[in-house]
Parts: C-alpha cells; sequence; structure tokens
C-alpha cells in the first residue's frame, strides 16, 4: 500500500507543496492524504488516530503536521457538530505560492525542464486566475480542479526521471479499479481495528475510575428535562463518561477557567446543576420562554449537549461561552403575550385581516412574513378582548358586517381598525405593529367606532 501511494502521489503532488522547504516530508505526504481522502463535500475527516495507524506515526506528529499545514495556507480546520473536525484544502495556496514556483523555475539549470515548466507555468496561470473564483464546494479537491487538465503534466514528469508513457502508466495504475478497492479496504480495516481498541481502552478507564452517583444522578435530570428534548450523550459511551467526570471535577470545587475566574474552585452542588438545567431546558425548548421560538438561537440552544452546556470554547460571547454559569446566575423570563402568539391562519378574522393590511400596504401579491401573520393572530386576540370589554357599549348591527363581507363582531372591528390606521397612515411608515399596539386598541380603534357612532359614551 504504502509503494503504490508514493507512486500515485508522487505524479500528481502539487507543486507549492513539493517545492516549499516549510513543510516536511510527513506533511506533503499528508497533504497527499487529504486531497485523496476529501470527500464529495470537500472535507477531509480521518481522525490522527487513524493516520497514526495508517502512517505507523504518533498522534502527536500528525498534531503539529496539521497545524503548521494550516499555518503555511494549504489547509483550513473547522470544529462542527459537537467537536467533530472538518479538514479542507485552502485553495488560495495557488496564489499564495505563486513567486515560490516562479523563482525555481528561474535557477533550473535542467534546459528541458525549464521548457516543461514554462509551458506548465502558462496553463497555470489561466486556470489559477480563475480559481479565485471556485468556490469552496465546488470541487472535492484543489488538486483535480486545478492540475488535471494541465497537458503538460507528462512532459514534465519526462524531465523528472520519468517517460510520459511511464506518468501515464502509474497514473492509469493508480485509478485502476484493484488499487482504489485495495486503499478503500485498508482503510476501512485500519479504521475499525482502532475503533475496538478504543472502545476495549474505554471499557477500562470507566471500569478503573467509574463516575460517581451524583454525576450520574445530573446526567439522569439532564436526560428527563423538559420531555426528553435536549441532545444526549448515550449513557456508555466515551462522551457519556467524560461529561460526568466533569460533573465530578466541579462538583469537587475544582473548577478552573480564565473566562470565570470567580468559580475558580467553587464547589457547585447538584441543586446548582438542576436549577441550571431547569433554566436552560425551559430558554432552548419552551415557546413561551426567552428565546424567542423560531429564531436561529433557540434553535443553537436546543442543538448543544451537556459539554457544550457547561462549556463552549468556540465563541467570545460569555453567556454562549458557558450556558451553565449564565442560567446559575440568571433566571429565565416569560415573553413577552405578542411574542408567545400562536398563528392561526384558518379563522375568517385572519383571513379578513390579512386581506386588509396587504390592501393598506399595497403589497401587490406579496406574502405576509411570519411576524405580521404573527402580530395578525395577536391582533385578532386583542379584539376579542376588547370586545368583551366594550360589548355593553358597542352598535354592531348586520347591516354594517353586510357592508363589508364580514361573518362576526370580531372581523368587523378588525375592518374598523384598517379604517383607523389608513386615516394616519399618509407619508407615515404603518408596520404590522400598529394592528396590536395598546395605542390602537385604547386610542385609535375607539376614537374612529365613535366617530361613526358606533361606540356609545366614549370620553
Amino acid at each position: 500500500m504504502e509503494d503504490l501511494c508514493y507512486r500515485t502521489d508522487s505524479a500528481r503532488i502539487p507543486l507549492e507543496v513539493y517545492f516549499n522547504h516549510n513543510l516536511s516530508d510527513t506533511e506533503k505526504n499528508l497533504f497527499l492524504t487529504i486531497m485523496h481522502y476529501t470527500d464529495k463535500g470537500g472535507n477531509f475527516t480521518l481522525s490522527n488516530e487513524v493516520l497514526s495507524e495508517l502512517f505507523d506515526l504518533s498522534v502527536s506528529t500528525f498534531t503539529k503536521s496539521f497545524s503548521n499545514l494550516q499555518k503555511q495556507g494549504f489547509i483550513q480546520i473547522e470544529i462542527k457538530q459537537g467537536n467533530k473536525r472538518f479538514i479542507s484544502i485552502d485553495r488560495r495556496y495557488v496564489l499564495l505560492y505563486g513567486p515560490l514556483i516562479d523563482n525555481y523555475w528561474k535557477n533550473s539549470r535542467n534546459e528541458g525542464e525549464r521548457t516543461a515548466r514554462k509551458k506548465l507555468r502558462a496553463e497555470y496561470d489561466e486556470i489559477g486566475h480563475r480559481s479565485e473564483k471556485i468556490t469552496s464546494g465546488a470541487k472535492g479537491c484543489i488538486y483535480i480542479s486545478l492540475f488535471s487538465s494541465f497537458p503538460s503534466l507528462n512532459n514534465l514528469l519526462a524531465t523528472q526521471g520519468e517517460s510520459p508513457s511511464e506518468g501515464r502508466a502509474v497514473e492509469q495504475e493508480s485509478k485502476s479499479p484493484e488499487n482504489q478497492a485495495t486503499l478503500k479496504d485498508t482503510v476501512n480495516r485500519k479504521m475499525k481495528e482502532l475503533e475496538a481498541k478504543k472502545e476495549r481502552d474505554r471499557k477500562k478507564r470507566m471500569d478503573k475510575n467509574p463516575a460517581s452517583k451524583k454525576a450520574v444522578e445530573i446526567m439522569d435530570y439532564w436526560k428527563n428535562a423538559e420531555g426528553k428534548k435536549l441532545v444526549q450523550h448515550r449513557e456508555g459511551t466515551m462522551r457519556y463518561y467524560s461529561a460526568c467526570k466533569l460533573i465530578d471535577t466541579i462538583l469537587n470545587g475544582k473548577f478552573q477557567s480564565e473566562a470565570f475566574p470567580k468559580y475558580n474552585n467553587y464547589k457547585f452542588t447538584v441543586a446548582d446543576f438542576k436549577t441550571a438545567i431547569d433554566r436552560f431546558a425551559k430558554a432552548a425548548t419552551d415557546a413561551d420562554y426567552e428565546v424567542e421560538a423560531g429564531t436561529s438561537f433557540k434553535k443553537w440552544l436546543k442543538d448543544r449537549p451537556f459539554s457544550e452546556f457547561i462549556y463552549y470554547p468556540y465563541t467570545d460571547n460569555m453567556k454562549n461561552k458557558s450556558l451553565f454559569i449564565y442560567y446559575h446566575e440568571n433566571d429565565i423570563k416569560l415573553l413577552d403575550s405578542r411574542l408567545r402568539t400562536v398563528t392561526v391562519e384558518d379563522t375568517h378574522c385572519f383571513k379578513k385581516l390579512s386581506a386588509d393590511f396587504k390592501d393598506l400596504m399595497n403589497m401587490n401579491g406579496n406574502e405576509l412574513s411570519a411576524k405580521q401573520k404573527r402580530d395578525i393572530s395577536y391582533t385578532e386576540e386583542k379584539l376579542k378582548a376588547f370586545l368583551v370589554k366594550h360589548q355593553s357599549n358597542l352598535i354592531l348591527t348586520e347591516h354594517w358586517k353586510n357592508m363589508y363581507g364580514c361573518e362576526d363582531d370580531v372581523s368587523l372591528l378588525g375592518k374598523f381598525l384598517i379604517d383607523a390606521i389608513k386615516e394616519e397612515s399618509e407619508g407615515v411608515n404603518i408596520t404590522s405593529g400598529w394592528l396590536c399596539s395598546e395605542n390602537s386598541m385604547k386610542e385609535r380603534l375607539p376614537k374612529h367606532l365613535k366617530s361613526i357612532g358606533l361606540f356609545r359614551n366614549y370620553s
């Protein structure tokens, strides 16, 4: 496998990597591995442990190698989906290391090599300038997108000691189904062996140093909070065990954080955990409490596993850095009744009020936004309360309902409210918030009803 990889990749290595003296041989081989195992989404997800097995090198070697490749501008590293690492090739390296390649070509003493490189450079420039327009997800691998169309590549290989036919043979061999299957099977087998070894080591560690009963109690409390709606760590997994050990650390007064120095060595209690979990669960899952339902932040909260509830290192926002600390210190707030309104679109009043509001706003067939729909539903609720409160003073006859095509008194009040707002709308920026405002219910609507003789005893 090693010989095959060497022959395959040595014929396809990007020049910016091959001639870069800031990269070790291991880092160059690692870059080729990233190119070879990049998925269709442009991401490389093999762990350091898997690479350690494949290359027979230490895990720390790959940690340092990835760090240097990122520092030199060849790769980008992102942490997503909890703690899963995604590595992609940074396409800007083509432009970054252009001068390096130019300098090498100028100093080359091999005339055949220099001629081949000049021709390759012309093709490289043409494709390289276009590379700025290639989005990060356009191709799985930058090497394929920029170098596979170079007709001079075989000539360049010839000057390095291989004939064009040998170069083509190497490339053809690397693409053969047998070799691809061998590589894939080897990686899959190594990954399975490594996972089995990690599982055995995991069980040994957990058996040797089990989590405390208090930690398990808190994890069970998290599991059942708000009807089991929070993200769970499956019991028996390393994530679950790590979360329990984190709880034990905090319960034992060994909490240490530069971000929260006042809690260093502070002994939290089980009750502290349960209070913070209750508050967080309501904020993340209950539409009646902050944060507002339907927002991306509400969804982000709900997607946090327990470990990120305790500490989330990928943000500078102090609230989100430790949701545990935030909800330990702060109680949750009930949302304003307007924000807690559930939109109901199938009532006659909602449909009538929506149509009249669109006409008022000259929306020309455009759809209402979610906020506008919610405000209209909330207006309907407030009109019902208005009707109950002022029933004895209102004169709402069938004549008016027939005139405006309204089926009930609430819809008719909605029509009068639109008329009242229309009187003030000239030169003013009207929003859906006008419909359900306190001013509309206490001043605007009663005043309009009085002006057309439908409100008794208005003062």
